[in-house]
């Protein structure tokens, strides 16, 4: 008779399990795990353009100065350009590591986890410095040394020279001020952050 059967439970479409998916807390953590991760990738391609953009700009002005076109003074453009490309890429590595720190102790707590595998691996600071400091050192600050030191072997040419060495000396200083605490830091595992609590 109409009415005495079942009631036929309802149909999922498969747009509403993907919500019911992201409305789980497992599946709020690994979306915020995607949405982390694109910006990781986004901020690591910036990265490296702001790496390549700094290699052009050294090639470019060191080939100007060795062509005799332009003076050794041009070598001053080095520590403004590289001092400010590095404040940038920087930036964008403590935000990377900041996303990193939150992803191993706060929102990934599934087994295995690449983060907590990837602090452990080497935790020395001599491996910090050897592998990731000094290339970067290299790149951003190495020029810039350079070009404050050959200029004033060659000789200030002016007013103007002297105000851009000073600015160029200045700009390099706070470039070091903020790297080298960030790059002496210690990583702390999500194991030290657990027992800090």
């Amino acid at each position: 008779m109409p009415g005495t059967g079942p009631t036929p439970k309802p149909e999922h479409s498969e747009g509403t399990e993907e919500v019911d998916a992201l409305e789980s807390p497992e599946g709020a953590r690994l979306a915020e795990f995607s949405a982390l991760r694109a910006e990781v990738q986004r901020r690591s391609t910036t990265q490296q353009a702001l790496v390549g953009l700094n290699l052009t700009v050294l090639a470019a002005v060191a080939g100007a100065v060795a062509s005799s076109d332009v003076g050794a003074d041009f070598l001053l453009v080095l520590p403004l350009v590289s001092s400010v490309l590095g404040l940038f890429w920087l930036d964008h590595a403590r935000n990377i590591e900041l996303i990193g720190s939150y992803i191993a102790n706060e929102l990934w707590h599934w087994e295995p986890s690449w983060e907590s595998y990837g602090r452990n691996l080497n935790t020395r600071m001599s491996w910090r410095v050897l592998e990731f400091g000094l290339p970067v050192s290299l790149v951003f600050v190495g020029g810039s040394v350079a070009a404050l030191v050959l200029t004033v072997v060659e000789g200030l040419g002016g007013r103007g020279a002297y105000v851009l060495w000073a600015l160029g000396l200045a700009l390099v200083t706070a470039y070091l001020a903020a790297w080298l605490p960030f790059l002496t830091k210690q990583r702390r595992g999500p194991r030290d952050v657990t027992e800090t609590r």
